[in-house]
């Protein structure tokens, strides 16, 4: 069968695992998160936050999260259903991941005028700094029961773990200066999902899941008064305050498809549907129009759609390619806009932000030694992670800056590059990986015992 997990040793006994549970306990000490947008320009750290739709497991993270096409083990339960029928034993598989999040943000600076030389007025270009944060935890367990025809699985992800903290001097304006800041967000959404798969025939087969979205958020923006025009921020005199909360449960579908048309290629596709939550607004101090406002919004996860293809050239050798399109432009959808602008220039429009479809292209390689007692795998692999920041674009632009010009900017296409290996031990495989790019690292440990 294509794309196989690693053999076993020979002369393994299935049954003993008892190396899985030593891996579980460490487990526990990593995991990951994944970015995410809110959809409110009230929050400045709403700007610079982002989602990153990868697939589970460290196999296929070292593979570039190339694995629709793939998807041989436990994480096809997610990944894509319809794999689930290449298992021939049963599955129990665990993962964390450690991420750390570099979130951009604008901390100063002058976005028009001339500098007065005076105090923190002292250039004429915006000022950036990064947000470093890190955040752990399990991020995925399934089991599998496969038969000679069927298979079902459970399983638990941990969709986004995001935390995020900023704080800005305040931005210059011609002769004016926006209130200084700090913010903060935290993020939380957890899957859970049962999914079937069937064969289709002996070359094709097709799985569907039925997840249940765990939702929350907690975001805050503090905005202070300036102890002078130029001067440092007064961080004890508050001016404004507004904050973002929002929990609930929402159920979404997963539907996956593979086909073999030969012994050497193999090929899947996969719908993975996304889901609406609402959130609470809040504001409250000098510019707010009424004192403890409260306005309802939608926060939205993206569907997405993907296609894949894994070719087997060599006994040893298997490459991986990746095409996913993400619905990033729903995002938009029911968007708040609650900041004034202190220039005079009027509030923003819903239309006035905008987020692109993303097109992203996953490649990855794995070489096994078959020759060794334990059998090894090296991967390493790529991915591209075009730009899908919130950026403030006015359909009908106005002289001058606007306040969610400053925050709300396009980003980066970013390159993202992994690897990783793994090893068989009698019934159990343990894989690491790791992803580094402009946007934050991320390192993954996982194990799947079979039985």
């Amino acid at each position: 069968m294509l794309g196989a997990h690693l053999p076993c040793a020979k002369g393994a006994r299935l049954r003993t695992f008892r190396p899985f549970w030593i891996s579980t306990l460490v487990l526990g000490l990593v995991a990951w998160g994944s970015l995410a947008s809110a959809q409110t320009d009230v929050v400045e750290t709403n700007a610079g936050v982002q989602f990153d739709f990868i697939n589970p497991g460290a196999r296929s993270l070292a593979l570039g999260g190339a694995f629709l096409g793939l998807a041989d083990d436990a994480t096809a339960a997610l990944t894509n259903p319809a794999g689930l029928t290449f298992l021939s034993k049963r599955e129990l598989s665990i993962e964390g991941r450690a991420r750390q999040f570099v979130t951009p943000y604008v901390s100063g600076g002058r976005i028009s005028g001339t500098p007065t030389g005076t105090g923190l007025d002292l250039t004429p270009d915006l000022q950036t700094s990064d947000s470093r944060q890190s955040a752990n935890s399990v991020s995925f367990l399934s089991f599998v029961y496969p038969t000679a025809r069927w298979a079902i699985a459970a399983y638990r992800q941990q969709v986004a773990n995001f935390r995020a903290s900023e704080e800005g001097q305040g931005v210059f304006i011609t002769s004016a200066r926006f209130p200084p800041y700090q913010g903060a967000m935290s993020l939380d959404i957890v899957r859970y999902g049962i999914a079937g798969a069937a064969k289709l025939g002996d070359k094709a087969s097709v799985g569907v899941g039925v997840n249940v979205y765990d939702f929350g958020i907690t975001a805050e923006t503090r905005r202070y008064n300036t102890s002078t025009p130029f001067g440092p921020s007064d961080f004890s005199s508050l001016f404004n305050r507004q904050t973002e909360t929002g929990a609930g449960t929402k159920l979404g579908v997963n539907i996956g498809l593979t086909a073999t048309p030969t012994a050497r290629l193999q090929i899947g596709a996969v719908y993975r549907q996304g889901a609406n939550f609402s959130v609470d607004v809040g504001q409250s101090g000098n510019n707010s129009p009424v004192i403890g406002k409260v306005t309802a919004g939608t926060f939205s996860i993206p569907d997405v759609y993907g296609f894949g293809i894994a070719l087997h050239p060599a006994d040893r050798v298997r490459v991986m390619i990746d095409y996913d399109r993400v619905q990033y432009s729903v995002m938009t959808k029911g968007f708040l806009t609650l900041n004034s602008n202190p220039a005079g220039f009027p509030i923003a429009l819903p239309t006035d932000f905008k987020i692109d479809d993303a097109n992203e292209v996953h490649a990855g390689a794995e070489y096994v030694f078959l020759n060794l007692a334990r059998p090894i795998a090296i991967r390493g692999g790529a991915w591209y992670d075009p730009d899908h920041a919130l950026r403030f674009e006015p359909d009908t632009p106005s002289p001058g800056p606007r306040f969610d010009s400053i925050f709300f900017r396009k980003g980066k296409d970013v390159v993202h590059v992994t690897g990783g290996a793994g090893i068989s031990l009698r019934g159990l495989e343990i894989n690491l990986a790791g992803d580094y790019s402009a946007r934050g690292s991320i390192f993954s440990i996982s194990s799947v015992a079979r039985f």
